[in-house]
């Protein structure tokens, strides 16, 4: 009778610690160290014109676990169209693990010179 107690004990204590593992190895964040991939679209560094409005291309972002992040790019800038000079676009993402990336482009804010032919 105490065998069968014993044999009990450890089955119901390895099925506990199975499935536990067994969790944790199914969720593949808990081992997601890779941060997202961010991929600028445009050129880089890209140019704009005094005093016109700039539009950024933006970015897209890729996970190897969540996939497709690109939403959740957080886009910052301090491009001046009114002041000459080189500025960034700053992109940040992150991904349910944790992991961040970051890259950012460079812009330069130019006076175009008219060519005439």
């Amino acid at each position: 009778m105490k065998k069968l107690f014993y044999i009990i004990i450890i089955m119901i204590f390895g099925l506990a610690i199975g499935s536990n593992s067994c969790n944790k190895d199914n969720d593949e964040s808990i081992n997601d160290y890779t941060p997202p991939v961010i991929t600028i679209i445009g050129a880089n560094p890209n140019y704009s014109k005094l005093n016109s409005a700039y539009i950024d291309p933006g970015a897209t972002a890729m996970d190897n676990v969540d996939g497709d992040v690109t939403a959740n790019i957080v886009t910052t800038s301090n491009v001046n169209i009114h002041q000459i000079g080189t500025y960034q676009v700053n992109y940040r993402v992150g991904d349910r693990a944790g992991n961040v990336a970051d890259t950012f482009r460079i812009v330069k804010v130019l006076i175009f010179k008219s060519v005439r032919l």
